[in-house]
């Protein structure tokens, strides 16, 4: 008896590392996820709790499979019996449009990265995007041409940058630019944020054209559409000139080494001497150690686009190379990095 409360007691202590087969078994609940998102069990709970034959009524579901799903989410926390029906745990709310990015991401996993993870093998043989083998497109081609897709990845990131966006403002010197230019802002959420605490700067926001479009009503909502000039373009091959400052806010993960000297180089060629380079990025550490989000976040960049991770080391020899000189870099509460830079 004593030995068997002695094993029973050690389940009790630090909790086992997951097995390789716990690993390996990854996939089930990223797929149970992503399928009862895509059923839209969790918005059809969101007013409270309903019985298996009323939710598979109305879902449209086959109800003995919809029940043994409802188990997994239960097992998962999601969900839980509630006299015979089921109800969202407070875990589970999470999963609901507007609380958090995760049905955005839960979505864009289900169109876009299972595809792209699963021929992570052609990335690590090649070098090349996985998202571009199994899709024959990249990725940023695919979100053009599905509006909804496209629009529900910039509600990700919107959801993702909330905190950023607040804290941004505050710990860089903007008062000191009177134009501003946003390289690959997107809906330009960061813009608004800088020209509200900054009413005298002025703003020009460049990104995709069919991203651009997006950005007018972010603006508009916040006031300063009025002092923000909206310019469709590539990056890669040149960017609006005439300002103070420059921004490239989580651009360079995503590209290449060539495509970055690019980037920099078009960035480099608008610049005046007084005009200074503003690098926010989430880097490499020299040393991952038990970091396994920071590697993962890594691999993404591998399987869906040409990007990287980098270290500030890494970083600082980009800007080397495309004649900058890095200034300072500094980390912010939200763990991203601040790198600044002027000519070289």
């Amino acid at each position: 008896m004593k030995s068997l409360l002695r094993k029973l007691g050690a389940f009790g202590g630090t909790r086992p590392p997951p097995s390789i087969f716990d690993l390996l078994k990854g996939y089930r609940a990223t797929c149970v996820l992503v399928t009862a998102t895509q059923l839209g069990i969790f918005e059809a709970l969101r007013e409270g709790p309903l019985r298996a034959e009323e939710l598979a009524h109305t879902l449209g579901a086959h109800e003995p499979s919809l029940t043994r799903l409802l188990r997994a989410l239960e097992a998962l926390g999601l969900l839980e019996n509630r006299d015979r029906s089921v109800g969202l745990t407070r875990r589970g709310r999470g999963l609901l449009a507007g609380e958090t990015s995760a049905p955005e991401f839960a979505r864009l996993t289900a169109e876009e990265y299972l595809a792209a993870w699963s021929n992570l093998r052609h990335s690590v043989l090649t070098g090349e995007p996985a998202f571009d083998h199994a899709f024959g497109m990249t990725v940023w081609q695919h979100r053009r041409e599905d509006s909804e897709l496209n629009e529900c990845f910039n509600r990700y990131m919107q959801h993702n940058e909330s905190r950023m966006l607040s804290i941004i403002p505050t710990v860089y010197d903007f008062a000191r630019y009177g134009e501003i230019v946003d390289v690959g802002g997107g809906h330009g959420h960061l813009l608004a944020a800088i020209l509200t605490a900054h009413p005298r700067a002025h703003g020009i926001l460049l990104d995709q054209p069919h991203v651009i479009e997006g950005a007018a009503s972010v603006l508009e909502a916040v006031g300063v559409r009025e002092r923000c000039r909206l310019v469709g373009g590539s990056f890669l091959t040149s960017v609006p000139g005439g300002g103070d400052l420059y921004i490239l806010q989580k651009v360079l993960h995503n590209w290449d080494d060539d495509s970055c000297a690019n980037i920099l180089q078009s960035c480099r060629a608008q610049l005046r001497m007084n005009s200074r380079l503003l690098i926010i990025e989430a880097l490499m550490p020299e040393s991952v150690g038990d970091d396994v989000e920071v590697v993962m976040r890594d691999l993404h960049m591998l399987a869906l686009h040409r990007g990287r991770k980098r270290t500030a080391a890494e970083l600082e020899a980009l800007l080397a190379a495309a004649g900058f000189e890095l200034l300072r870099c500094g980390q912010i509460p939200t763990g991203a990095h601040l790198l600044e830079a002027a000519l070289g």
